[in-house]
């Protein structure tokens, strides 16, 4: 699987026209190996759909709402330095070659976040070229939906906070069955 990828991936550098007409074929074999446990084949995965990503942008528009989460889910895989750095690399290959960089609003706060966390540096270069990529999302309006979401929660909690103390103040006052509870 690791060597089919890399084969592909060096072919769809190499010769794009031929690799083109079966670039979406491609594609789908190898979404599914972004899961594998291995990372060198995740990776390898990752960079042969980054690569067909750049050489067939037909192929890869109608596959982004899968495998847009799919990378994400890998960029926040602690456990694996290899397969954070492919996943950007591919990341920064599909935004660029599709051009939907503001269709998975997800992707700015966890980037964000991995900016200020990530302590590899050709790791965090990516991270700051992803970053680039996504700049046609304004960040000013993704932070202030952002806190805005943050108030949202925050006023939903008090709310149910709230509710909660009166039926327990109620619930005290009256007994279980309702009758009053106190001298009659």
């Amino acid at each position: 699987q690791k060597a089919a990828a890399r084969l592909l991936s060096r072919l769809g550098r190499a010769s794009p026209r031929l690799i083109k007409p079966y670039a979406e074929m491609t594609m789908r074999v190898f979404m599914p190996l972004l899961k594998d446990a291995d990372p060198s084949v995740a990776s390898c995965a990752l960079a042969a759909l980054g690569e067909l990503a750049e050489v067939a942008t037909h192929a890869v528009r109608p596959l982004m709402p899968e495998l847009l989460p799919q990378i994400h889910a890998l960029l926040q895989d602690n456990a694996s330095l290899q397969k954070r750095q492919c996943a950007l690399r591919a990341l920064c290959q599909l935004l660029r070659s599709t051009e939907l960089s503001g269709s998975y609003t997800q992707l700015l706060p966890t980037l964000l976040t991995m900016l200020k966390s990530e302590q590899d540096r050709s790791t965090r270069l990516q991270l700051l070229c992803a970053l680039g990529v996504l700049g046609a999302t304004d960040p000013d309006t993704e932070i202030n939906n952002q806190l805005e979401r943050q108030r949202t929660t925050e006023r939903q909690r008090a709310s149910v906070a709230a509710s909660v103390a009166n039926d327990d103040t109620r619930n005290t006052a009256t007994g279980a069955e309702g009758a009053p509870i106190g001298p009659s």
